[in-house]
This record gives C-alpha cells, structure tokens and sequence, in this order.
C-alpha cells in the first residue's frame, strides 16, 4: 500500500530582503497538487523577514485577492534588535483539485486585519468560547471536559453531564477526578 504524504503543497515564493513596512505584497503560492477538493485546508509554514521590518506579527495579514483571510502568524526566531525574523504562518483556504491559489502578504500600514471571530472569557472556574453560532464552555474544577456546548442556539452538550463514568464489573462508578490545571495556550483566529 502506498502512502502519501505530500497531497497538498505549498509554494512559497518570498523576496527576502526586499520586504519592509510599505512595500509592495508578497507573493505566496498555493498549489492542490491532487484530484480533490479542499475546503478550510489548513496551511502552516514558516516565512523569513530582513533584520528590522516586522515589529509586531499584529500587523501581517494574507489576503486572496481583495479579501483578507483570517490567519495567525506566531514569532519563532527573533533578531538582535527584537524584530521579527521568522514566523509561522496559520490559516486556511477552499481551493478545488488541481488548482494554484495566489496569496499576499503584507505588512504596514496598508494592512487591514479581519475582526477576531473567536472571543475567550476565562475565570476562575471556566474557559467560555464563543465563534459565530458555537458556543462552549469548559469546567476548570470537574471534569466534563467540555461542561456546556451550543450550536446556533442548540443546545448539544448540557452542563447537567456528569463527565466520565466508568462502570466496573461488579457495577461500581468511577468517576474522573477535576483536572490539576486548565488554560488557554494562544489566543487568535486560527
């Protein structure tokens, strides 16, 4: 059986040196190099910036056309003035069988993000999550994982839920105990 591990590729074509605040887009091309389609395909890669041009990652944003895509971009190596010199690049795009799409990268005051569609509210007992018609909250002091879920007013998940049960041979419940820590990582739209 054959496996394969390179159904979808990423080009990234990238002027090095002459990126800076202002200047023109940057190129990226993605390319479906199979006969599927892919909706929300996830794209991570890494992508290098000259000494002193990128300050803050806040400020890069991917567009397809005219249309800025939600995307993150996390600083991996800094330079020795504390600019940015790599960064890792998510975000995610439809593209159909066979198909190159070209991005733009910019950076500056040209820039226009799009509005943060996730909104987190932490507290000392839950993680509440909200995006469009989801939203979720998870119980920091129990465990239930996921203590509430609601899909476009729906309820899903119902904080009723007792979390993890398990029923022994002889019928004793055992139940999981509350989780030691519970936070959020990283805050942004991917």
């Amino acid at each position: 059986m054959k496996l394969y591990y390179s159904f979808f590729t990423i080009l990234i074509c990238l002027a090095y040196v002459p990126f800076r605040a202002g200047a023109e887009d940057i190129k990226l091309f993605v390319t479906n190099s199979v006969a599927a389609d892919r909706i929300g395909e996830a794209i991570t890669t890494g992508i290098p910036f000259p000494e002193g041009v990128v300050k803050d990652t806040g400020l890069l944003n991917v567009a397809i056309g005219n249309h800025v895509i939600p995307s993150q971009f996390t600083p991996i190596i800094a330079w020795s003035d504390g600019s940015v010199r790599w960064a890792l690049l998510d975000t995610q795009i439809d593209i159909t069988a066979h198909e190159e799409r070209e991005l733009s990268l910019s950076y500056g005051n040209k820039t226009h993000k799009t509005i943060n569609p996730i909104n987190i509210i932490e507290n000392e007992s839950s993680i509440s999550l909200s995006s469009g018609g989801l939203f979720l909250t998870i119980n920091k002091k129990e465990f239930n994982l996921i203590e509430s879920l609601k899909i476009d007013g729906h309820k899903v998940i119902t904080p009723q839920s007792r979390g993890l049960v398990i029923y022994l041979e002889d019928g004793t419940e055992v139940r999981a105990g509350p989780p030691t820590g519970v936070h959020v990582e990283t805050v942004g739209p991917m």
